[in-house]
């Protein structure tokens, strides 16, 4: 029997790449999920997901219940399905990508000359198993779908071809350090 538990947030598989989207209530997860369904990606769970240790992979999986539906703020809960077709959905997913959101009333600046080359990534860890992250600033004027992609698309590059040049012989940010 696998080991796991229940987390908040919503999980996608975007490019390949199972991706799940954490941040506050009113972040934007479910917006960000619908924008990205409606580019043809698919959709897990929303709000909640139930995430467990398979051979060595962290699963994701909706709950059975709320398969295929998502809460919208000003429209309520939206059947997916019924929107977009079966094809919307996707019953799991093996995690490849956690996304972060944070509010912010700024438009994002990067803080550091790491975070110019590298980005804001992290390592993160879920039922002792480690899970890339990249952080990423919420503001009306970002395309979060787009960047959600582009996130999804250079995590796959870096699984198939290893990572990108100037990241080797480097202490990353995705290696553990940190800006100040």
């Amino acid at each position: 029997m696998s080991r796991g538990r229940l987390v908040h947030g919503n999980v996608l598989l975007v490019e390949g790449a199972g991706v799940w989207i954490t941040g506050e209530p009113g972040s934007g997860k479910s917006d960000l999920t619908l924008a990205l369904v409606d580019r043809g990606h698919r959709m897990v769970a929303d709000d909640v997901a139930w995430i467990s240790l398979r051979e060595g992979r962290l699963e994701a999986r909706a709950d059975p219940v709320q398969f295929g539906m998502i809460h919208i703020r000003d429209l309520g809960v939206v059947d997916l399905a019924q929107l977009f077709g079966s094809q919307a959905l996707c019953p799991w997913v093996a995690l490849d990508l956690r996304i972060d959101l944070s509010q912010s009333r700024q438009p994002p600046r990067q803080s550091c000359p790491d975070e110019l080359l590298a980005g804001r990534r992290s390592g993160r860890s879920v039922l002792n198993e480690s899970l890339p992250c990249i952080a990423m600033s919420v503001h009306p004027s970002r395309p979060l779908a787009l960047l959600v992609e582009c996130a999804a698309r250079q995590h796959q590059q870096a699984r198939n071809l290893g990572p990108h040049p100037w990241d080797q012989g480097r202490n990353t940010p995705l290696q553990g350090t940190t800006c100040v």
